[in-house]
């Protein structure tokens, strides 16, 4: 899919499902989110994994 058409085909997700994710896949993003180019180096950028299945809020900070 290229940006064009992932920019016309978007859609956005009004219902979530409270379930856990798998901790292989969560760490598989981890990793992945390491390593994205960043399209201005000047311009910081930081990813906020929520975990809101417990009854505390839990909020990972990652910086690529």
């Amino acid at each position: 899919m290229s940006i064009y058409e992932a920019i016309f085909n978007r859609y956005s997700v009004r219902e979530y499902r409270m379930e856990k994710i798998e901790p292989e896949r969560l760490e598989a993003l981890k990793r992945y989110l390491k390593t994205v180019a960043l399209l201005d180096e000047e311009k910081p950028v930081e990813f906020e994994i929520v975990d809101n299945t417990d009854k505390k809020l839990q909020a990972t900070r990652m910086s690529p």
